[in-house]
């Protein structure tokens, strides 16, 4: 099973995905309790395959088995990445609950209905999320993720105090990687000026002599293209005692953004 499951998975990567789902689909047939086949499926299932079965089943699979985490994340994401969109119109049992040419309808009524449904999913997906906190307070992507969701579908401070809350019941470790999220999520939501707070929070909680944080941060910033920014966080950190490979990284890195910098002859310096 296992060989045969792994055959399906590089058929994927290798872009026979129809292939590939077929190879799934018999596989979930013969081995009905097997979580790992059904995921695997469910996933590229939604992707080129039957999304409205694959949500009904990842459904029926949450409610069976509320503690699989994989099948639990996938659908959340499901119902908060696309809450309206008309495959994901049904019930809890997966039920469609309209007709194709009610959701084309421009009445005011039947709209009506359709944005109920579309925030139904949204708290139920949202409900996942916060489940799964409870269960894991200390897991940074997750409280992101339900950030993330609540500056998708409400605003930026919504997100903000959603993290913020998340950090007050973290551990130390957890809270440390929720105030870098914190501030990259005030910094893609076109307020950079507000990520000063939680990066400097998280910079102070790092253990002494360690310089994770700010390589976390300056990384953000490089990938924002905020040159500068990463600059003033990894220039400090270079002249710091490190073992010779990450010294070799961190100054090809720097070189790079300090040529986007125009400084050519800092960039000549680290690359010497």
């Amino acid at each position: 099973v296992s060989t045969a499951r792994l055959y399906a998975l590089l058929l994927d990567r290798s872009g026979e995905r129809m292939q590939a789902l077929e190879t799934l689909r018999a596989l979930a047939r013969a081995n009905p309790g097997n979580r790992d086949i059904l995921d695997a499926l469910l996933r590229i299932e939604t992707d080129i395959g039957d999304r409205a079965g694959a949500l009904t089943m990842r459904r029926r699979l949450y409610r069976d088995s509320p503690g699989f985490r994989e099948n639990a994340l996938a659908l959340a994401a499901l119902l908060l990445e696309a809450p309206g969109e008309p495959a994901f119109l049904q019930d809890a049992n997966g039920n469609p609950l309209f007709k194709p040419e009610e959701i084309r309808s421009p009445s005011p009524s039947v709209q009506q209905r359709l944005k109920q449904v579309e925030q139904d999913n949204i708290k139920v997906g949202m409900e996942i999320l916060a489940q799964l906190q409870l269960q894991d307070p200390d897991d940074a992507s997750l409280a992101m993720r339900r950030a993330r969701a609540f500056v998708r579908h409400g605003t930026l401070a919504d997100g903000e105090k959603s993290l913020r809350e998340s950090i007050a019941k973290a551990s130390p470790r957890g809270a440390r990687e929720m105030w870098i999220g914190l501030g990259a999520l005030m910094a893609e939501g076109g307020q950079p000026q507000l990520a000063k707070e939680p990066f400097e929070k998280a910079i102070s909680m790092q253990d002494p002599g360690s310089h994770t944080a700010e390589l976390q941060i300056a990384e953000f910033w490089y990938g924002q293209r905020q040159w500068d920014r990463a600059r003033k966080l990894l220039e400090p950190v270079l002249d710091t005692e490190m073992d010779a490979a990450t010294k070799v990284t961190l100054a090809a890195r720097m070189a790079e953004i300090c040529g986007n910098l125009r400084d050519y002859a800092a960039a000549e310096k680290y690359l010497s």
